[in-house]
């Protein structure tokens, strides 16, 4: 299992939002949708796009480092859009892995501050095979 991956989540109401997955980043597009009904047929209001920052998932300083440099390349898009916009970060963890810290950069931070983006960090253990087993039954 890969040790960090990186995902730009973006919801608003501008039209923006879905057009950033209409090629304009680098990555894959995991979700595109609206959110919400419009039960007597107006346009939706929110939207939300959640798109993979593409890296080589190695050592998590090299993953930090190609999320920085994705930022830095897409920042005109990103500040264009009017839109909450968070890169939320997914640190797994193995089964014999008890705990383990993401120090994520200044200079990461201070680009994602200026693109009005906030930081997430969110752990996922891996479960032995015993524990997925158990959940099948």
């Amino acid at each position: 299992m890969d040790s960090v991956e990186a995902i730009l989540i973006v919801t608003g109401e501008s039209p923006c939002v879905l057009e950033l997955a209409d090629g304009k980043l680098e990555g894959l597009v995991k979700q595109r949708y609206p959110i919400g009904a419009a039960p007597n047929g107006e346009p939706l209001k929110q939207n939300a796009v959640f798109v993979a920052i593409p890296t080589q998932f190695a050592s998590d300083d090299q993953v930090l480092s190609e999320v920085e440099d994705w930022l830095i390349r897409h920042r005109d898009v990103l500040m264009q859009c009017d839109a909450a916009k968070t890169i939320e970060f997914y640190t797994y963890l193995q089964p014999d892995i008890g705990s383990r810290s993401l120090t994520i950069p200044d200079s990461l931070i201070r680009i994602a501050a200026e693109l009005k983006l906030n930081v997430a960090n969110q752990s996922i253990r891996i479960l032995t095979e015993d524990e997925y087993n158990n959940l099948k039954r």
